[in-house]
């Protein structure tokens, strides 16, 4: 890989993993395996109740 800034410095960061063979839809900052799981998170956000239940990345 070449990359060719000019003047400027340019910072990169490059992420590899294995695929993870499952269905993704993706709008603006949203990642899930379906439209309707879009389109729920999108509803929730407009009522004020989208929470993340997950546990945080360690």
């Amino acid at each position: 890989m070449k990359i060719v800034t000019g003047d400027e410095p340019v910072r990169v960061l490059l992420i590899s993993a294995k695929p993870l063979k499952e269905p993704i839809a993706r709008y603006g900052p949203f990642v899930m395996n379906t439209q309707d799981e879009i389109k729920q998170a999108l509803a929730d956000l407009k009522k004020g109740t989208f929470i993340w239940q997950g546990q945080a990345a360690s």
